[in-house]
């Protein structure tokens, strides 16, 4: 990590301090097992940045779908529901839901898949309610640049604003975003696939 603040000194105390908690916090994610493999650090800093541009990184305690939706303040949980339910709908056979890095998460469950470095499941998607916006991150659209750049193509062609980072695509309210284009994306990798990915960007 401290190569990474080390670059970006220039950055003010306070987005210093937002920019370490999104470093630390993507360090713990699962799915930069495979990006540090595929011998691209720069994207764990791109990953930071994305989680700190709020300046305030929203993490509930919640330890159950259930209960983080109970916090939600009611337009919120509306929206949240609806996008879950189109992942629930499209997600493949073998990925689990569950509340994890204070969000409700699509995972590779331990049993499946218990090779990562920090003994937690594999994240494939996670859905979470930031202080500013909502958010869906998606492991599938930016794993290699072709499917990124096959993203962004079907989502500009739906006419929707395009306000997507390394790893999320951010929404106000459902008018935002192409929940047809989320549920395809969801779709997109079964479960032997995306961990075939994971173990062959490992082994490079």
């Amino acid at each position: 990590m401290k190569c990474f603040l080390k670059s970006n000194e220039r950055l003010t105390n306070g987005w210093l301090k937002y920019y370490r908690i999104g470093v630390e916090r993507v360090l713990q994610l699962p799915w930069s097992d495979a990006i540090w493999a595929l011998g691209r650090p720069n994207e764990i800093q791109a990953l930071a940045n994305d989680l700190a541009k709020d300046q305030e990184l929203m993490q509930s305690n919640a330890s159950t779908v259930e209960e983080y939706m109970g916090e939600l303040p009611e337009e919120r949980r509306a929206a949240i529901e609806a996008v879950r339910q189109v992942i629930l709908k499209n997600l493949p056979k073998g990925y689990e839901e569950a509340m994890n890095w204070g969000m409700i998460t699509y995972q590779v469950p331990l049993e499946t898949y218990p090779d990562t470095y920090n003994k937690k499941p594999l994240m494939y998607a996670a859905l979470a309610a930031q202080k500013n916006h909502m958010a869906v991150y998606l492991t599938a659209i930016y794993m290699d640049e072709k499917t990124s750049r096959e993203f962004e193509t079907a989502y500009r062609a739906t006419g929707k604003q395009y306000d997507v980072g390394k790893s999320c695509v951010r929404f106000k309210g459902l008018a935002d975003l192409p929940l047809e284009l989320i549920g395809e994306s969801i779709a997109s990798l079964q479960v032997s696939e995306f961990v075939e990915r994971v173990n062959d960007a490992r082994s490079v």
